[in-house]
């Protein structure tokens, strides 16, 4: 299980991240665009975003941690048919699973948001 501490999130091996992926749902229709807004420099300094042709396109890293993240949850044979869970695991494993909430929560968000535009265009 995940466990709190000084508003960091620390998930083991193990972990429930069904469980953060819901509470993550009941977070994300509260976040305002500015909110999102203010984590892009962070996932572009990051590189898991770039900018080209004056849109933001995930990179070659955010592939490589989506698909690590699905590796994984095949292995622990998880049900993936919720885009935030593999998007919580990528995150967490960029961000050597020390990351708090009120950076998560919008990353996820800002995240899927790329990974839906990409996958419509």
């Amino acid at each position: 299980m995940f466990s709190l501490s000084k508003n960091i999130i620390k998930l083991s091996p193990k972990s429930n991240v069904q469980t953060l992926g819901k509470r993550i749902k009941n977070k994300i229709s509260s976040i305002f665009d500015s909110r999102i807004i203010d984590v892009i420099d962070d996932l572009e300094n990051m590189h898991l975003i770039c900018k080209e042709d004056g849109e933001y396109q995930t990179t070659r890293v955010w592939s490589d941690a989506m698909n690590r993240a699905h590796m994984e949850l095949i292995s622990e044979q998880q049900d993936m048919s919720d885009i935030r869970i593999p998007v919580i695991h990528a995150l967490m494993d960029v961000y050597a699973n020390d990351i708090n909430d009120e950076t998560l929560v919008p990353m996820v968000a800002a995240m899927i948001w790329l990974e839906e535009k990409s996958i419509s265009s």
